[in-house]
């Protein structure tokens, strides 16, 4: 057998049904024999062993996993489920043993949900293998870990939010990441261990060691283990604890003195710095230098080679920051600067990265950051890339702006552009609450407000969004100031929204409007009316009552008679022996592999959406889901349009969900316009007309109770 050969192809097909079938029937032994080969297996991934063994194997593997029991998953049971996670075997049931078993492994976590969508076993598209690391590293996930990031550098982690699926690291700075972001790119150092004390300078460097002894301590501290190399072992030694001639020196085998590996910072010039991270190192030490020609020009290569690159642009900007931060204002600095090695900075030139370092610099070093940016790319770039910084980040940044004549101007046209637009960041729109411009009277605008609150934002930008709902609920001040005092022609279009947006709960929404009659009695008539016409865009995903009971209806249904029928119906399958060539058994999982991908999507829909009455609307002069559009098409007939919810179009009956491409061609448009429907021909809209009582009744399921 090769080394590229399934360690799997010992088994002769025959012993491996008989251990998958003792393998369905919960057998320890078998389970255990079973785990055993696929962790001896090469290649490691099933799909790449060879087709003639695979596809028995996978099919065997599915039927043991049809006797696995999620309610009751024991030691042999859960090393067989992470074991095929491990080799990417893919179905539905292992995603919902693993997710079963996943709760249990992780009951400390408050949010199920999140951490299942960290590990990925809700999510089809990350691969088995890949949520495998991923629970390998939420294993040893917590506060106070050394950690490794492959952007933001080494670190540790500062707190592991449970309840917003997020992790702190500081590196040194604070930068949050999604669960899933965190569980895919961190690296791990265990705690306790040689390593870890090692990178934390608790102990000194040991020469006895060398490098089998250093590898030895870094191969059983790196978590996950699949990540472990050399190139990893060398982000974390240098050049924190090691030079790169050192620890190239140990990999060769030759002796490293523990003066030297234990390392001093500093002893080299920081012209003589060998990459950015060791001159951004160099510089942070330093308490003055000589930026003359000469100095800069030594340092000149490094920007060419690293600037343009992603990976190095948290020590680009730490790079120059401290330059302006030691040389000034200088020609010299602003000559070197404004050359064609620095300008190429991925970090001047995508607004994402500039963000993402931006965020994650030392507060020291932020005033001389945004200085070498107003030099050098200049002011309209940076008020370009101001709405994408977090709140804490602004006045440091508009200070910078303030030094240049147009600077303040530059933002404020780009903060009315992004208003004009309706995508104005909640850090954006508190900055211009708490300042004194002239565009601080356009936030008081609902719609306006409500997107901004509608955005899905992540990381440090999650502050900024919490304050902005909370003064949007709970500040007086705040809620006379978007109300312009009581102006009814403010009050009326912010009730319409409050009562029909998707980001209030029912207990929020009636909070606010008891809010709003307690700061005006006068407009209580106004709280109290019934709202006209839901703005489409704050709708949301909704659908009508009698659509959402039908799916509801559906979900039931699989669950507890198509699911039981379908594993009765493999049971019985299975009992005709032979898998490779059993056809009932090949249907079966089929459908079973349909019913659990109906689940999933069902499931994930009745978490979304909701059931909304359109009863309630009042029709005016624009299309607006429940409202009947008449159009009049080029041969002079007429034809009635129901524009409805997400689920309820139905072309016999002329039903338009507001979300197919016909409902968003009716959406908005007025009596009088001509639309281009989506199959190319055009109509002219003739009416806008409620819809009836019976229609409304039928749309509620009465007809059903």
């Amino acid at each position: 057998m090769t080394s590229t050969d399934s360690a799997t192809a010992g088994v002769p097909p025959a012993v491996a049904d008989d251990l998958f079938l003792a393998a369905a029937n919960r057998d320890a032994a078998a389970l255990h024999a079973l785990t055993g080969h696929l962790r001896s297996a090469r290649p490691r991934l099933l799909k790449l062993w060879p087709a003639d063994r695979r596809e028995p194997w996978r099919h065997g593997l599915d039927l043991v996993l049809d006797g696995l029991n999620a309610a009751d998953v024991g030691v042999a049971e859960l090393a067989l489920i992470q074991e095929l996670l491990a080799i990417g075997h893919e179905s539905p049931r292992l995603r919902d043993l693993a997710a079963a078993a996943a709760r249990r492994a992780f009951t400390d976590y408050p949010d199920p949900a999140g951490l299942l969508r960290g590990l990925g076993l809700t999510q089809t598209g990350v691969p088995t293998e890949q949520v495998r690391q991923r629970w390998e590293l939420m294993l040893e996930l917590k506060a106070g870990l050394y950690c490794l990031h492959p952007v933001h550098g080494r670190g540790t982690i500062k707190e592991v939010d449970g309840f917003a699926s997020t992790v702190t690291i500081l590196t040194p700075t604070a930068r949050t990441l999604p669960l899933d972001a965190a569980l895919d790119n961190l690296v791990l150092v265990r705690a306790g261990g040689y390593a870890e004390r090692l990178l934390r300078k608790r102990e000194a460097w040991t020469p006895a060691r060398g490098w089998d002894g250093l590898q030895e301590a870094f191969a059983e501290a790196v978590v996950p283990a699949a990540k472990f190399s050399d190139a990893l072992m060398e982000s974390l030694l240098v050049p924190a604890l090691l030079t790169a001639q050192q620890f190239a020196a140990l990999r060769q085998g030759q002796s490293v003195p523990a003066v030297q590996a234990a390392g001093r910072r500093g002893v080299r010039a920081w012209h003589e710095a060998r990459n950015l991270e060791e001159l951004a190192d160099l510089l942070a030490q330093a308490g003055t230098i000589d930026a003359d020609d000469q100095h800069l020009a030594a340092i000149a290569d490094l920007f060419i080679k690293g600037a343009p690159r992603r990976d190095l642009a948290h020590f680009f900007a730490q790079t120059v920051a401290h330059l302006w931060r030691l040389a000034g204002d200088t020609p010299a600095i602003r000559h070197f600067l404004d050359s064609a090695g620095v300008r190429a900075s991925c970090a001047w030139n995508d607004p994402a990265v500039f963000t993402t370092v931006t965020d994650e610099l030392n507060a020291k070093l932020l005033p001389h950051w945004f200085a070498t940016t107003v030099a050098v790319p200049g002011a309209g770039w940076l008020a370009q890339a101001m709405p994408g910084l977090p709140l804490r980040l602004w006045n440091t940044g508009v200070k910078a702006l303030e030094a240049d004549p147009k600077g303040l101007e530059l933002l404020q046209e780009k903060l009315r552009y992004d208003m004009s637009r309706q995508q104005l960041t909640a850090d954006a729109a508190l900055w211009l609450y708490k300042s004194k411009l002239p565009e601080r009277e356009r936030i008081a605008n609902p719609t306006l407000l409500f997107k901004t609150l509608a955005l899905t934002v992540r990381g440090s930008h999650l502050k900024a969004h919490k304050e902005l709902r909370k003064l949007l609920l709970e500040d007086d001040k705040f809620q006379r100031f978007i109300l312009h005092d009581g102006d009814p022609d403010a009050v009326r279009p912010l009730v319409h929204i409050v009562r029909h947006s998707p980001i209030l709960d029912v207990g929020e929404r009636q909070s606010l409007l008891i809010r709003i009659v307690r700061h005006y009695p006068d407009v209580k008539h106004l709280v109290e009316q019934r709202t006209g016409a839901p703005a489409v865009r704050a709708l949301g995903q909704v659908t009508s009552p009698r659509s959402l009971r039908q799916r509801h209806q559906e979900l039931n249904e699989i669950i507890n008679v198509k699911i039981p029928e379908n594993s009765r119906a493999i049971g019985h399958a299975r009992s005709y022996g032979d898998l490779r060539e059993n056809a009932e058994f090949k249907y079966a999982k089929e459908m079973q592999r349909f019913l659990a991908s109906r689940r999933l999507q069902l499931e994930r829909d009745l978490h979304e959406i909701r059931a909304y009455d359109f009863s309630a609307v009042e029709v005016s002069d624009t299309v607006i889901p429940g409202c009947v559009a008449v159009l009049e098409y080029a041969d002079g007939h007429q034809e009635n349009h129901t524009v409805l919810g997400l689920w309820d179009g139905d072309p016999d009956k002329r039903f338009v969900s507001f979300k197919s491409p016909f409902g968003e061609a009716l959406l908005g448009k007025k009596p009088g316009a001509t639309l281009t429907l989506p199959d190319g021909s055009t109509a002219t809209l003739r009416e806008i007309q409620a819809i009836s009582e019976t229609l409304a009744q039928w749309l509620r399921g009465e007809d059903q109770s």
